[in-house]
């Protein structure tokens, strides 16, 4: 199955809460609605605005995930990694990372699972060790660059593997970038834990529909390689697979 979100319906959506450690900030549900208990076992993807010099403290969950960091600056980590727009983090489940600490500018960045979790599981609080299971406790953490007008950079396809997926229980992540109306077929998802698309400049059309940048598509791992197809303005999307667990 394909789950897509349009940004520009999905943006007019966000809503303010309260963080585990207690700061409030703006959260946009793109796939799988916060609380809502039909999520389960789908993907869940959203968006998190945090204010200037927030603070998310350490933490783990216990489903796999990719976080891309698009708007403002910060760092992630003890050895505080500095992140500026895009960068793309991947956590193993059950893998403990942070804190993550927003610049003066504020951070925003979006988290994308293959299914949904119930909650971060913060290390500073007593009984985590209780929830923690076995783990690969890999990371991933990459930097790309996007353009604001990528019909006028590019023509045909390319394809820039910032992390390579080789078997099955590894994470990939590749840069797509596409000229005006071009179209390619993407990574198959057969042995991944699916897949997703974001969409960081120009315009994705799947279905007949438009979908512009910050733009989220899901495909798991039972569908065919996804086609991807670039508007007039070109595209611009950061492809990223999950690890397969299903023979572990």
């Amino acid at each position: 199955m394909i789950y897509a979100a349009n940004s520009e319906k999905t943006l007019a959506e966000k809503f303010l809460t309260l963080s585990g450690s207690g700061h409030k900030h703006y959260r946009t549900d793109f796939l799988g609605r916060k609380g809502d208990p039909r999520i389960k076992g789908k993907p869940q993807a959203y968006l998190l605005d945090l204010n200037a010099d927030e603070v998310l403290p350490p933490h783990f969950h216990i489903i796999d995930q990719f976080q891309v960091f698009f708007r403002g600056n910060g760092t992630l980590g003890r050895n505080a990694d500095v992140l500026q727009p895009v960068s793309i983090h991947y956590a193993d489940h059950h893998t403990g990372y942070g804190p993550i600490i927003a610049g003066r500018e504020g951070f925003s960045y979006f988290t994308l699972r293959p299914e949904a979790d119930p909650g971060a599981v913060y290390l500073h609080k007593e009984g985590y060790r209780e929830k923690l299971e076995p783990s690969r406790k890999r990371h991933h953490l990459v930097q790309t660059r996007i353009n604001a007008e990528p019909a006028v950079i590019h023509s045909g396809v390319t394809q820039e593997c910032l992390v390579e997926k080789g078997q099955k229980n590894d994470a990939g992540i590749t840069m797509l970038r596409m000229g005006a109306d071009a179209h390619a077929v993407a990574p198959d998802p057969a042995r991944s834990g699916g897949q997703y698309y974001l969409v960081l400049s120009g315009t994705l059309l799947h279905d007949g529909q438009p979908y512009p940048p910050l733009s989220v598509l899901f495909v798991d791992a039972a569908e065919p390689a996804f086609e991807v197809r670039a508007g007039r303005q070109g595209l611009e999307a950061a492809v990223m697979q999950f690890p397969d667990w299903s023979e572990e």
